[in-house]
């Protein structure tokens, strides 16, 4: 069937081009941390920190800030730095780390404003530096049967 009248019941478009660009800028330092203890890094943080192949993790109680430092590859204490697929994001698999120290987010947070200093990667725990996003679809901590979930965790 064909509209005799294409313009009935349709108001005129009025478009407004949106000029703020892409959401996560390529050239700015982006950083997660997961429920399940993987950080993960682009590209740009990856190359700020030197490209490392390993690195250390370290934990500022006081200041609830942890610390990703490059380290040799021979390092008893090294974590390795993975390439997450085709992608240029880079992983660590964290989790003894944030067992350790009952860092436990119920969900990925992201750090607001991560960054190096003295050749160490800081991520600000605190809730004023980190943004929780909404979940897409995936399962929260709080979501999993109570045998899944960690106890005596503290939440972020």
């Amino acid at each position: 069937m064909v509209d005799d009248n294409p313009g009935a019941g349709h108001v005129e478009a009025k478009w407004i081009e949106f000029d703020e660009g892409a959401a996560r800028p390529r050239n700015k330092m982006h950083v997660t941390l997961s429920f399940d203890g993987n950080i993960l890094m682009n590209r740009f943080t990856f190359e700020a920190m030197g490209s490392p192949a390993n690195v250390v993790m370290l934990f500022d109680p006081v200041n609830r800030r942890i610390g990703i430092r490059p380290a040799a590859a021979d390092a008893r204490n090294s974590f390795e730095l993975r390439q997450r697929g085709p992608r240029t994001t880079r992983r660590v698999r964290a989790q003894p780390f944030v067992k350790k120290w009952n860092i436990i987010p119920d969900r990925t947070i992201k750090f607001r404003d991560p960054e190096i200093d003295n050749g160490i990667l800081i991520l600000d725990l605190n809730p004023e530096a980190v943004i929780h996003p909404k979940p897409l679809g995936g399962r929260r901590r709080s979501q999993q049967p109570p045998s899944a979930q960690p106890r005596n965790t503290q939440k972020i």
